[in-house]
């Protein structure tokens, strides 16, 4: 794509939806709560929408595990994982985000 086409697509998709970013690695847009030092943090919900869509994933969830966030798949292969993830708490925000780039390398480990 032109770099200008993809400049446009950018302006468009932030005039329309403020609260979706364009995810650098991927070629889909994926919602983002917060981008605090080019670190994306999603809440739970969100893991699961992004999950779901960048990863060959049957289904996730996530749950508390004993101070930390299981984030639970089933990959198209059948192999049942579990990886457990930090909360992070952000000045501002109701509920308890979860790094990107954190989610990202545990779910690569276990693919």
């Amino acid at each position: 794509m032109p770099e200008n086409q993809e400049w446009c697509l950018r302006q468009l998709t932030y005039f329309f939806f403020p609260k979706v970013a364009l995810c650098p690695d991927a070629a889909f847009f994926v919602p983002m709560v917060r981008r605090i030092k080019n670190v994306y943090y999603l809440n739970r919900e969100e893991v699961v929408e992004y999950l779901t869509a960048a990863y060959p994933i049957l289904w996730c969830f996530t749950r508390w595990s004993g101070g930390y966030i299981s984030v639970n798949i089933a990959l198209q292969s059948g192999i049942k994982k579990s990886v457990k993830v930090s909360p992070y708490k952000i000045k501002g925000e109701k509920n308890i985000q979860i790094s990107k780039q954190e989610l990202d390398t545990k779910i690569l480990l276990i693919s």
